[in-house]
């Protein structure tokens, strides 16, 4: 037994010893200057500016368009300000639709990787957030955003269209249509925003 053992110990000492030690794993790349180098990348552009558009406080006029063609009209106020340095403009609207208070806190930004403009949305009437994202034409002064959504009461999948449309310096437009392939465009929501 103990002339196995020591076989053992040969055959296995023999057969590390012919084979380099195992590396190191190396270390992740870095960027040339840390942290220094997102802090450039993530600098607020002209194309963040195009929002400033909406920033400021406005009251909102509007009509929601029900998935069985009922229609409510919508009042009430939203605060749009710039966070995070000029980064994401963050709109908190406070409304009444019929005889309920809707609340939605929604931040838009632009994306330098990508180069669209993105949205993120929360509101008192679901518990998920709505991301959509797209482009902004300059000759209509529109923002056109697209994201994949899912509708709470039915579970029907659609793509939520999101127009925002400056018309003058105090005042846009918002509209959200429900695109479902095969049938024309439906109209959720339109409303008017003028600045206080």
């Amino acid at each position: 037994m103990v002339a196995l053992s020591s076989a053992l110990a040969v055959v296995t000492t023999g057969a590390s010893a012919g084979q380099d030690a195992p590396k190191p794993a190396p270390d992740p790349p870095k960027p040339p200057d840390g942290l220094a180098a997102y802090e450039r990348l993530a600098r607020p552009t002209e194309r963040h500016r195009v929002l400033d558009a909406l920033a400021g406080t406005w009251s909102v006029e509007g009509t929601t368009y029900g998935a069985r063609g009922e229609v409510m009209k919508a009042t009430g106020t939203s605060e749009n300000t710039w966070i995070l340095g000029g980064r994401f403009l963050e709109c908190r609207l406070r409304t009444t639709v019929g005889e309920s208070s809707v609340e939605s806190v929604t931040t838009l930004g632009f994306d330098v990787r990508s180069g669209l403009y993105q949205s993120v949305a929360l509101a008192t009437i679901r518990t998920h957030m709505v991301f959509v994202q797209g482009s902004y034409y300059g000759p209509s002064r529109t923002f056109v955003l697209r994201g994949q959504d899912v509708d709470a009461a039915t579970g029907a999948r659609y793509v939520r269209r999101e127009m925002i449309r400056v018309e003058a310096a105090d005042r846009y437009v918002v509209e959200v249509f429900a695109e479902v392939p095969g049938r024309p465009p439906i109209k959720a929501f339109s409303g008017v925003y003028t600045r206080h």
